[in-house]
């Protein structure tokens, strides 16, 4: 409040005030990021600081690394196709197809890759996760800022979202794709706005389509089907149809953006059918999947089936304290369902949306429900969207904190959630210690891969016992004929069931081979047979959508502005 001597004195209290706001906000801000560095560094920092990798499918994963990263490295392209791949990692998205670009667990598109081109292998690699963890600190500042919460509520919300266990479970088992799950906070930051505006949802819409092209298929699903149900619950809860107009420029924007991707992989698996398991079966499950912290969690094959489902893949450890501390918060909300306001509506929208995803993960409902929205292939683990009910549940709990306004039951309580919080940091810490070996176990067991060596035993070209001189890249293989037209050479790294997935120039194919592979016939021997793998158009698609998704989010703004900015009132106009 201030005090009014003369005109002069009350400047100079203004100004006064507004630099100890402006002073105290650099302090937040200061102290969030060496929190947020300190406590990430604790976390993650021996594995990013490390030679090595982790477990399991970890031998998949790092030969998709190293394949990418030599083929930007030496070749200057994004691959197209692997043409060939190591015995010992043979998995369904190999098996089904040896293309690179229709493959949907590969890094296709990232503003991270010109890192290959500067850096050695496993530096490239380290820097892809680090940058992905900064961004994660980075946008929870942002959504945070967005969402009116304060330096401790967004400290809360950095812990509970990117500490917790999950994340590093799965980067020890060699999930890598789910690294993109840092790019959360910065979509649901650029989703939120009271008006409508064009730009920022179309960065939304590049930041979905940006998971989408890291491989994350799992994640984009959750990510989709999560924003629908929060949008509908806004429209629903807050009578507000206008969400709805915004719900469908971000979806409409980021299935252009896609719309490559997804062609080339429909192609290869749009007839491949998977069915949804079954998911959580009882409330003791569930107690299971959060609280168990004596389990072993990678002791095969028993992992497989504990709390009827994979809990290695499954469990989220929380801690009985921050179960006990949702449950109390949620009971405190629903005893003050009279008071309304924005507040309380995002916490009901929060809760709710988490109610949505818990109950479609339990025991068979998700199987049921998928059936009808002919979504059953998206995802077949159900026991996954506990997970997603988990981060509606953390903002909650976040938000909720200082909302008492009593003085000393205010204090209390704040004082018990924060202890709950420190404690379920805690928890989050010892799997963290116990994961970190599983993380870091083993070393770069491809050594120096280089594509080249790769590919001269394995892709090679026969005309009888002569192997023919062929040179082979991500994107192309060129085969040096001997003889005259309609000549046979056999590709035996070639299954004869790829072939349609090929463009043949100076042969065509000819028949399956009895040994495996594929028998071309020279068409013209006088100049050199290429066999490029079938990119599905990427680069007319790529620039194609990039100009119409530009079109769209420039004629969509032209339209807001003439009709709907430009029909509003002025303030002149307001005051007559």
């Amino acid at each position: 409040m201030l005090t009014v001597i003369g005109p002069g004195q009350q400047v100079r209290d203004v100004c006064c005030l507004y630099n100890f706001k402006k002073i105290q906000s650099w302090y937040s801000l200061a102290f969030y990021w060496f929190f947020s560095f300190g406590i990430v560094y604790s976390f993650y920092g021996e594995f990013i600081f490390s030679d090595r990798v982790g477990v399991l499918d970890w031998r998949k994963d790092l030969f998709y690394f190293h394949f990418l990263y030599d083929s930007l490295h030496n070749f200057g392209v994004i691959p197209v196709s692997f043409l060939a791949i190591p015995s010992d990692i043979a998995w369904f998205s190999t098996l089904q197809d040896l293309s690179y670009w229709s493959n949907p667990e590969v890094i296709s598109l990232s503003p991270f890759l010109p890192l290959a081109y500067v850096m050695s292998f496993m530096a490239f690699m380290k820097a892809y996760f680090a940058a992905h963890i900064f961004v994660a600190v980075w946008g929870v500042r942002f959504l945070a800022a967005r969402t009116g919460l304060g330096t401790v509520q967004t400290m809360a919300l950095l812990v509970l979202f990117l500490l917790n266990p999950w994340l590093v479970q799965h980067l020890a088992i060699g999930y890598t794709p789910q690294i993109s799950l840092c790019l959360v906070p910065l979509l649901v930051a650029l989703l939120i706005s009271e008006q409508f505006r064009p730009i920022q949802l179309a960065g939304a819409s590049l930041v979905a389509a940006w998971i989408f092209y890291q491989g994350a298929l799992h994640l984009f699903v959750w990510l989709c089907m999560a924003m629908g149900v929060t949008i509908a619950m806004i429209a629903l809860l807050g009578r507000r149809a206008d969400v709805l107009w915004r719900a469908a420029f971000f979806f409409m924007g980021t299935l252009i953006l896609v719309l490559p991707k997804v062609y080339a992989v429909s192609k290869v698996y749009g007839v491949w059918e998977r069915f949804p398991a079954v998911g959580y079966a009882s409330l003791t499950d569930v107690w299971g999947l959060l609280t168990d912290d004596s389990f072993p969690m990678f002791l095969f094959p028993e992992t497989y089936t504990k709390y009827n489902v994979a809990f290695y893949d499954g469990s989220l450890l929380v801690g009985s304290v921050f179960v006990l501390l949702v449950v109390w918060l949620v009971f405190e909300y629903l005893s003050q369902l009279r008071i309304v306001n924005a507040l309380r509506l995002r916490d009901g929208v929060c809760l709710l949306a988490a109610s949505v995803f818990f109950l479609l993960g339990w025991n068979t409902i998700w199987r049921t429900v998928s059936g009808y929205l002919l979504l059953s292939s998206s995802e077949i683990y159900p026991f996954r969207f506990l997970f997603v009910a988990y981060n509606f549940m953390i903002f909650f709990v976040v938000d909720r904190i200082g909302r008492c306004h009593a003085r000393f039951s205010g204090r209390i309580r704040n004082a018990v959630i924060y202890a709950a919080l420190t404690m379920t940091c805690l928890t989050f810490y010892d799997r963290n210690r116990e994961l970190m070996p599983y993380l870091t176990e083993n070393p770069n067991f491809y050594g120096d891969f280089s594509i080249s060596e790769f590919y001269s035993n394995r892709i090679v070209a026969q005309s009888g016992q002569t192997l023919l001189p062929v040179t082979a890249t991500p994107t192309s293989v060129t085969i040096i004929p001997a003889g005259v037209a309609g000549h046979h050479i056999l590709l035996p790294w070639l299954p004869w069931g790829a072939v349609g997935h090929h463009m043949f120039h100076g042969a065509r194919p000819l028949r399956e081979s009895p040994y495996g592979g594929t028998v071309i016939e020279v068409t013209s021997a006088a100049s050199p047979v290429v066999i490029e793998p079938d990119s599905s158009s990427r680069g007319m698609l790529l620039t194609g959508v990039s100009l119409f998704f530009a079109g769209f989010v420039v004629v969509t703004t032209f339209v807001h502005r003439k009709w709907v900015v430009g029909s509003r009132p002025t303030k002149r106009q307001e005051s007559r």
